[in-house]
């Protein structure tokens, strides 16, 4: 009987903490959120850059979800609601990722931007060709290729502006 209270103790210690713990992660998070919302969508951008580019990934997780999620409530301009899938992409697995650029290239379809469909299969090859899929990564470099081939913006093509070295 004697374990029994002390089991029974030590679970309500035990469940105490964890409540604490909960408390003070939501607080963290909570701060992370409002420190996020004083930036723009430019300077938003240039943070998950330097995050990535930075190999800091649950920091640049935190800027893409913040950014999507930013971009979903205002309903702004899409443009902002595709970059947001773009920076979500990064840094998850396959599947996950194929869904957040399924996601882009849904809402790329109504909006008038000329690095799309290209950007769609580059961001594709380049996921497979991440995950060591060679085949459908080539399958879609060529489909990109074929797009960024008939686009000229700003007196370049979409290779120059994509750097593929092709």
């Amino acid at each position: 009987m004697q374990n029994a209270n002390y089991a029974m103790k030590n679970l309500k210690y035990f469940i105490i903490l964890l409540l604490f713990g909960f408390n003070s992660l939501f607080y963290s998070q909570s701060d992370n959120l409002d420190t996020l919302r004083k930036y723009s969508y430019e300077e938003l951008e240039n943070i998950f850059y330097s995050y990535k580019d930075g190999n800091q990934v649950e920091n640049s997780k935190i800027i893409a979800k913040y950014y999507l999620q930013k971009a979903r409530k205002e309903k702004k301009d899409k443009k902002y609601l595709a970059e947001g899938y773009v920076f979500n992409q990064y840094n998850q697995d396959l599947q996950v990722s194929l869904k957040y650029i399924d996601s882009l290239e849904i809402i790329s379809k109504n909006f008038q931007d000329d690095r799309y469909p290209a950007r769609i299969y580059l961001l594709k090859g380049l996921l497979y060709n991440q995950f060591d899929n060679e085949t459908a990564a080539l399958e879609n470099f060529i489909i990109a290729l074929k797009y960024a081939k008939e686009k000229i913006i700003n007196g370049k093509s979409l290779l120059q502006i994509f750097r593929l070295p092709i």
